[in-house]
């Protein structure tokens, strides 16, 4: 069995959520409602983000990571990419890619906007990946749409 490689990752409280985010992964975000499910997604965001690096960088040692901010600093292992459930949304890649033209951006772009990886934003495009609801709001706050089309 393939083990997945280990990061630091910071867990914060933000309102109802718990976001995430790796300080050797810029872009390398997440959130989750709870504790556990924000886990879950930072494994899952984790195994996708180096899924598209063949030379990521190193994880930072522990006493390294700034701690200012506050949150909990906690070692996260990657879940291995053939073990990410994908569902299918049929509706969702012509809306997205409409809606990129129309609105003249790229994935890459809208990345950066949203402060994900590409390779996630590449994932909802396609219709494989569902966002969490926050992340489907903003979506369609940029681009302009219904961001219930995820969950229809």
């Amino acid at each position: 069995m393939k083990q997945g490689r280990i990061y630091p990752a910071i867990f914060q409280q933000d309102g109802d959520y718990i976001t995430v985010s790796f300080p050797d992964l810029p872009g390398c975000n997440t959130q989750g409602k709870g504790f556990v499910e924000a886990y879950r997604c930072a494994r899952e965001a984790l195994g996708l983000y180096l899924d598209d690096y063949d030379n990521a960088p190193a994880p930072s040692d522990l006493i390294f990571i700034d701690k200012s901010a506050g949150g909990r600093v906690m070692l996260v292992e990657e879940d291995i990419v053939d073990n990410i459930v994908y569902y299918k949304q049929e509706q969702v890649p012509q809306i997205m890619r409409d809606k990129l033209a129309e609105h003249g951006f790229t994935k890459y772009k809208l990345a950066k906007v949203l402060d994900v990886s590409e390779s996630y934003i590449n994932l909802i495009a396609k219709g494989t990946r569902r966002p969490s609801p926050d992340m489907a709001k903003r979506i369609a706050l940029v681009l302009d749409f219904d961001w219930q089309v995820f969950y229809s």
